[in-house]
């Protein structure tokens, strides 16, 4: 897994990685002292923080890991709290974090070391290609607006569109009860059925799966001409990745 997190030396947001199986393999890193601290002859590309990765990932391992990080090298260290990381309520990895995070922190999350590696290294994705954020439709419902479409992804070849509505996924509507379970199916099913609402209210369904597909960081550019015949470039640049060097520089 990847654990990005904001770190106590910057002022914005920074993203951190880290893997299991870090660090120098020493019988140091599944010590169950408070803190496994790594030495500059532990820090490689996979170890990031001073605390050392995990040998092993099993949960409880993640999870020392994790509560471990964020009590020395996250930037709200000082106020997270203490508690008890070994407990069974704590079976997954966002869990641990969702109960250490700041109710300042909007920004850190987890995110599986090979996506991550495809999406930011080889400029890869493997899903439906949008960007998706909650908007609420009335006074007591909720809609998923799309905020961006990769071009040639599923999304795209689908004919969506920024902008586009979806009311449910997979029949089910977007409620603050449903939202763990709409992640869920995002996460974990490969073929999913969109409903989407269109201005005058109607609906119309659309089946997208998820496709390997290379990203484009430009998502829009275009030159415009004002009344004084000065040309002016615009652009929408999406992703801070390897791939977008190149783009840039075209």
């Amino acid at each position: 897994m990847y654990l990005f997190v904001n770190w106590t030396l910057v002022l914005f947001v920074t993203l951190f990685l880290t893997a299991c199986g870090g660090g120098d393999g020493s019988s140091k890193q599944e010590s169950e002292e408070p803190l496994a601290l790594a030495t500059t002859e532990d820090i490689t590309e996979t170890q990031y923080f001073r605390v050392l990765s995990p040998k092993s990932c099993e949960q409880k391992n993640k999870n020392r890991f994790i509560y471990q990080v964020m009590h020395d090298s996250y930037l709200w260290a000082e106020n997270t709290p203490e508690l008890d990381y070994t407990d069974n309520k704590y079976d997954s990895s966002e869990k641990m974090l969702t109960a250490l995070k700041s109710s300042n922190d909007k920004f850190s999350f987890i995110i599986d070391a090979q996506v991550a590696q495809s999406f930011f290294e080889e400029g890869k994705n493997n899903d439906f290609g949008m960007g998706l954020r909650v908007a609420r439709l009335n006074a007591s419902s909720h809609i998923l607006v799309i905020r961006y479409v990769y071009p040639n992804s599923p999304a795209d070849k689908a004919g969506l569109t920024r902008g586009s509505m979806i009311s449910k996924v997979e029949q089910k509507s977007i409620t603050r009860e449903n939202i763990d379970a709409i992640v869920d199916i995002f996460e974990n099913q490969k073929t999913v059925n969109f409903t989407f609402l269109k201005k005058d209210n109607t609906t119309f369904t659309k089946k997208l799966s998820k496709e390997l597909y290379s990203i484009e960081t430009m998502l829009y550019q275009k030159i415009f001409t004002n009344d004084k015949g000065k040309k002016i470039g615009y652009m929408v640049f999406q992703d801070f990745i390897q791939n977008a060097i190149k783009e840039i520089d075209t």
